[in-house]
């Protein structure tokens, strides 16, 4: 009996490790993505405001494109 316990003691151990990792990898997840959709958001409001002062179309382009 005393194996058993320490056992489930020992899955029980590595279970709460997996989910931890698991947890901060969704966390990271998260996060990149949150940023990516900021990024495209500011990204986009910048085109806007230059395409708006007649900066030309093939430069905000690019500069789209090397931002990304």
């Amino acid at each position: 009996m005393r194996c058993g316990t320490y056992c489930m003691s020992k899955i029980s151990c590595h279970y709460d490790k997996f989910i931890s990792h698991v947890a901060s990898a969704i966390a990271v997840y998260i996060a990149v993505v949150f940023c990516v959709q900021v990024l495209n958001a500011m990204l986009k409001e910048i085109c806007s405001a230059l395409l708006a002062a007649d900066v030309n179309v093939v430069l905000v382009k690019k500069l789209r494109e090397n931002v990304r």
